[in-house]
């Protein structure tokens, strides 16, 4: 297949008043593209069968063309985007020459000299709601049917520089999606929910209150490593903790690789088993004899599901927060 370009699109985008708009004219700017790919499939219409036949990009002010990969079917294909009152249009021109028979007549019967128009027919595809739009572009003499797929796109690009510092401190943000904690490679202590929090911390009861940050942090120790989405901490004690389902950034990403360092600090648990359990019942009693209301309805269930089960550990608190710079040691 052919493309001709006859715009560049990475100027429009910039240049052409209607193809952009500032998102935030300090540091951002906005084009609209529309995206196009001609495929195929087989008589048998079987995945196997497919073919891509190349494609093109565009942009508002910009004109871009294909020709049909169809061999008895000779077609040139017009793209031109436009941006108008808030709409996305790609209008679309089908240029198509006569094929000539033996006789030297055209497939419907008429003449084709040296002088004749091929036909034209003209297509506008409204875009606006961003849906993929697609066309057929008919069959060839074997059954291979033809097909042209316009989809659209809102592309934000940034204008003002960020400092790499910038970027790769947001992956020091961590994201807990409701991920495993275990005790020693066997025991699960509980579950913990926490997003974006670049200092992390979790209450494990009759064990350890811990406290830990990718970033190096005062008074903390190299016990901890993060890799392929799991944080392992070990005790020169010997305990251990796995924290699976551990993700990095704005855009909770799995971060591959590794290992990374995880500076940890550990502290005495602030509460046992038995003091946990002395201070459930009380609440208990204070919510059934109405001195105060339950958060939710399920509060009280939740109660008697801990004052039933066995003595721990058990996970009884996590939670986070940002990087505090007084408290971060530069590396």
């Amino acid at each position: 297949m052919i493309i001709r370009t006859a715009a560049c699109i990475a100027l429009l985008g910039l240049a052409g008043g209607a193809a952009c708009q500032a998102a935030n004219k300090d540091d951002f700017y906005r084009y609209y593209s529309v995206q196009v790919k001609v495929s195929s499939l087989g008589a048998d219409r079987l995945l196997d069968s497919y073919r891509s036949h190349g494609g093109g990009s565009g942009s508002p002010g910009s004109s871009f063309g294909i020709s049909s990969p169809i061999a008895d079917a000779s077609q040139e294909i017009e793209i031109k985007p436009t941006h108008e009152g808030g709409r996305l249009y790609a209008n679309l021109t089908f240029s198509s020459e006569g094929t000539q028979s033996e006789s030297g007549s055209d497939k419907n019967g008429d003449k084709a000299g040296p002088d004749d128009e091929p036909a034209v027919r003209r297509q506008r595809i409204d875009l606006t709601d961003l849906r993929p739009t697609s066309i057929d572009l008919g069959s060839d003499s074997d059954g291979r049917t033809y097909r042209l797929d316009l989809t659209p796109q809102v592309v934000e690009q940034r204008i003002t520089p960020l400092s790499f510092r910038e970027v790769t401190d947001k992956l020091y943000k961590l994201n807990f999606h409701r991920s495993r904690v275990v005790l020693n490679d066997k025991t699960l202590v509980g579950r913990m929910q926490v997003t974006s929090t670049q200092m992390t911390w979790i209450q494990i009861n009759d064990l350890a209150n811990i406290e830990f940050s990718l970033h190096r942090i005062k008074n903390a120790k190299p016990w901890g490593r993060l890799q392929d989405g799991c944080i392992t901490i070990t005790h020169p004690d010997g305990d251990e903790i796995e924290i699976v389902r551990v993700t990095n950034g704005d855009d909770s990403q799995l971060i591959e690789g590794g290992p990374y360092r995880v500076w940890v600090r550990w502290k005495e648990p602030a509460q046992t088993y038995a003091e946990m359990r002395e201070a459930l019942t009380k609440y208990r009693d204070r919510l059934l004899s109405g001195e105060e209301t339950a958060a939710s309805p399920h509060t009280l269930q939740l109660i008697e599901q801990k004052l039933t089960r066995e003595p721990g550990p058990w996970l009884v608190g996590s939670g986070g927060s940002s990087r505090r710079p007084h408290d971060i040691v530069e590396e």
